[in-house]
């Protein structure tokens, strides 16, 4: 009997744990996501010649330099 509750209790601990680390996980990937969009869209704007989102060609640095 007594090995089925500690069974039990460190599937349980287990899966709190596994769910604690997933959620902190996802949250950073958000956060440094958030951080690294401006910055890939400034550097293919400036590979390509031409803002990636307006698709300006004359003067697209004045655009980039919004984001």
């Amino acid at each position: 009997m007594n090995e089925g509750w500690i069974m039990l209790i460190s599937m349980v601990m287990f899966l709190l744990g596994f769910w604690i680390g997933r959620r902190v996980g996802l949250d950073e990937g958000f956060h440094k996501g958030l951080k690294q969009a401006p910055l890939e869209i400034k550097r293919r704007s400036l590979e390509e010649g031409e803002c990636v989102i307006c698709g300006i060609t004359k003067n697209f640095q004045d655009c980039a330099g919004k984001l």
